[in-house]
């Protein structure tokens, strides 16, 4: 009797070993981001359904066009560290800063930082947030800012004594070789639009405005006046408070009813120039 009280405890003990767990089944997530789209912390990774008909279900073969989206491409830029915050923003949403040799030696300042309206490549940069706001705040000083690795050919072993850290000085010459270029890129656009057809409306264009009646500077709008409903941004440089862009804007650029309309292929060099002196001058 008592063996049989023993193969009775022996088997209860093996029966709650072998249950078997139950395994949560977790439900397929399904993204708007197409294939070989975006870049994450600087490597570029696929992002896709696990097949071809997975993303046909989902989007119905549409790829929404977001080759052709100006938001989309700076969301899609690497991962860069903010130097002030330490926290990751895609690269288009920063400021690159690098040290440059200034060649005023006499005054005891070996180098200058200085904003970089075109990326370049090199270690001795570093990106803080695209905002006026940000150098504003006494709470942040430019010596914050400077890139940690600064020995190279042109910088050799200087300190935050050697370098000019003026916040005036940077955001005035940011501002000012943005507007320098907006205007350049317009100038040429007026040129190239003498021999180009009237243009025509599409999902996500482009479309430049100076309207002081109008307070949004960046806007997302379906224009349902016009065929097949095009959803465009509409970017309102009044913000800028620059009469020379004004003119061009109002004037001689203007293609369309809606204002100046630009395609991202064609015209992306002046679309994010605008779009970055927008984001850090409000």
């Amino acid at each position: 009797m008592s063996e049989n009280w023993r193969k009775l405890f022996v088997s209860r003990a093996n029966a709650g070993k072998n249950t078997s767990k139950k395994t949560l089944k977790v439900p397929e997530v399904r993204s708007p981001l197409l294939t070989n789209f975006h870049r994450w912390a600087g490597k570029e990774r696929v992002l896709k359904l696990t097949g071809k008909e997975q993303l046909d279900e989902a989007f119905g073969g549409n790829s929404w066009n977001l080759g052709n989206n100006l938001l989309a491409n700076m969301l899609a830029s690497p991962m860069r560290t903010d130097k002030v915050s330490r926290i990751k923003f895609p690269r288009d949403l920063l400021i690159q800063l690098k040290l440059v040799k200034t060649g005023d030696e006499k005054a005891g300042k070996l180098a200058t930082l200085v904003p970089q309206i075109d990326l370049r490549k090199g270690k001795t940069s570093s990106y803080v947030a695209n905002s006026l706001k940000l150098f504003g705040s006494k709470k942040v000083s430019l010596g914050n800012m400077v890139p940690s690795a600064v020995n190279d050919s042109n910088t050799v072993n200087i300190s935050l004594t050697d370098i000019v850290l003026n916040k005036d000085l940077f955001t005035e010459r940011y501002r000012t070789d943005m507007l320098r270029c907006i205007e350049d890129c317009m100038n040429q656009l007026h040129i190239r639009h003498y021999s180009e057809v009237p243009v025509t409306v599409e999902d996500w264009d482009v479309v430049l405005t100076y309207s002081r009646s109008n307070e949004n500077d960046i806007e997302v709008v379906r224009l349902k006046q016009l065929p097949g409903e095009p959803t465009v941004i509409i970017l309102n440089l009044k913000i800028l408070e620059n009469d020379s862009i004004g003119s061009l804007v109002n004037g001689k650029l203007k293609n369309h009813d809606t204002g100046v309309v630009l395609k991202f292929l064609k015209d992306e060099r002046l679309i994010r120039l605008v779009y970055s002196l927008l984001n850090f001058s409000k």
